[in-house]
């Protein structure tokens, strides 16, 4: 019982967590693939 309230009121920010230490920027990871398109170019986004 304690750990699922504790983990709602985590979830929530009743706990204040996320306001003192605030989530981490989202990671994107991208694919690489060689091409012959040149760099600036629709082809290549």
């Amino acid at each position: 019982y304690c750990y699922y309230k504790l983990q709602a009121d985590f979830s929530s920010d009743h706990l204040g967590c996320f306001t003192k230490c605030r989530k981490p920027c989202s990671v994107t990871s991208y694919q690489l693939s060689a091409g012959y398109s040149r760099w600036p170019s629709v082809t290549s986004q």
